[in-house]
């Protein structure tokens, strides 16, 4: 594969737990010869003795512990099963962070970083403390909020990447870029047991889509809405005070394609209430009716903004910036956020800047695996070409940063001088 000849080849050290992110990771490997994918089993004898501090490690577990209860509420309601699986993890997670941290030390110089899928996930959080512990940069992968894109970040995933948060980065550094190409929204195809009920939709709307109920995004980044029920008796009781005041707008909910867990009380409940469900409605159509998204941090406030449309976060987002989308930390400033929105446009030149930043100088274009062994040779050259793309953007993030007047991030059209991509 034509991939230039770097100063010096890469040296990762991917570290997997079961996924399908595997395959990503040994797709990378397998034309990264001084790189090697391991799986991360259990340690069952540490090869260290230096352990986490007890308020780190339940930094470290936090998330993980909250995305089991939320994922097993029946078994963890009782008290002394709760008790006996935090004192088994624990112990799991010191021993854990113990080995790696010494291996890692020991093999520092055979690797130039440690490369994980997402990172907040247990194991990932312990492996990436012990990393960077050891004095080893870490590279997070994770799928791109645009359509068929790949987000390579040393910082971490969604709310915790590097993506500036100032609209005046946007205004006077990205002038030159050509603008976001218009990305067709694919829809993902919904778990089996969904109620996928076409609604008949009100002539104003605001929408505002479930999420994964125990993702990592709302465990995380959700400060003050705690799952999907808890959004929901938000959004009720907005409703409701929308209603009282003479508001003829309805609330229009759609569960999380992806999202295991299933709702039908809050299906019998929504009529009563004075929302909607439309599961079965399609997004687009959605999107370019409503009169506003409201969203705790989905992926779903990108695509709306892709479309021109106005939105509203209410947890913590990396495109949370001011100009860009009205935000929301409580019930009472999200019901006046919805009544600023009536009058409210956003940056439109933020907007297209910010999106044209993502696409051209942040996110690479996901390659797929299956694609890399595809019959068809158009498809498999495509796939190759994104799968530079991706080895070019880590060399990048591993360089030393050139000296600049403005922050520097490595950009898709830096990593490609020699060879201008097709669009994606």
């Amino acid at each position: 594969m034509g991939i230039p000849a770097p100063e010096h080849e890469l040296r990762l050290l991917f570290l997997s737990r079961p996924g399908i992110h595997v395959r990503y990771f040994r797709a990378l490997a397998e034309i990264l010869p001084r790189s090697r994918v391991e799986a991360v089993r259990a340690v069952r004898r540490a090869e260290g003795n230096e352990f986490p501090a007890d308020d780190i490690l339940e930094r470290l577990l936090r998330v993980h512990v909250a995305r089991r209860f939320q994922r097993a509420p029946r078994v963890f309601r009782y008290r002394l099963l709760r008790a006996i699986y935090l004192a088994h993890l624990r112990r799991a997670a010191r021993r854990l962070y113990a080995h790696w941290l010494a291996r890692l030390g020991r093999e520092r110089g055979q690797w130039d970083a440690v490369a994980v899928w997402n990172g907040l996930r247990y194991p990932d959080a312990v492996l990436v403390a012990a990393a960077r512990e050891a004095g080893l940069p870490v590279v997070h992968f994770e799928l791109g909020a645009l359509p068929e894109s790949l987000s390579i970040d040393l910082h971490g995933v969604n709310f915790d990447n590097s993506v500036p948060r100032t609209a005046s980065f946007y205004l006077r550094h990205c002038e030159q870029l050509p603008p976001a190409t218009p990305l067709p929204l694919r829809p993902r195809r919904p778990r089996r047991g969904k109620r996928l009920e076409v609604a008949a939709l009100p002539e104003r709307f605001l929408f505002a889509p479930f999420q994964v109920n125990y993702d990592t995004q709302i465990v995380a980044h959700s400060p003050w809405i705690g799952n999907m029920h808890h959004w929901y008796e938000v959004l009720a009781g907005m409703q409701q005070r929308l209603s009282a005041e003479g508001d003829p707008r309805v609330i229009v909910l759609r569960e999380h394609p992806s999202d295991m867990t299933h709702y039908p009380d809050l299906h019998e409940r929504a009529q009563r209430d004075g929302m909607l469900f439309a599961n079965g409605n399609d997004m687009r159509e959605l999107l370019d009716r409503m009169d506003v998204l409201l969203t705790i941090n989905s992926s779903t406030g990108i695509e709306a903004l892709l479309r021109g449309r106005k939105v509203i976060v209410c947890g913590q987002a990396f495109y949370d910036i001011d100009g860009l989308v009205l935000r929301a930390r409580d019930g009472d400033s999200l019901l006046a956020a919805i009544r600023e929105a009536d009058h409210w446009k956003p940056d439109g030149l933020l907007r297209e800047r910010f999106l044209a930043w993502l696409e051209h100088e942040y996110y690479v274009p996901r390659f797929q695996p299956k694609g890399l062994a595809s019959d068809d040779a158009a498809e498999r050259r495509e796939h190759q070409r994104r799968l530079e793309l991706a080895i070019r953007r880590i060399h990048a993030l591993l360089a030393p940063p050139a000296t600049e007047t403005r922050p520097h991030f490595h950009s898709r059209r830096e990593i490609t001088a020699q060879e201008q991509p097709a669009r994606w």
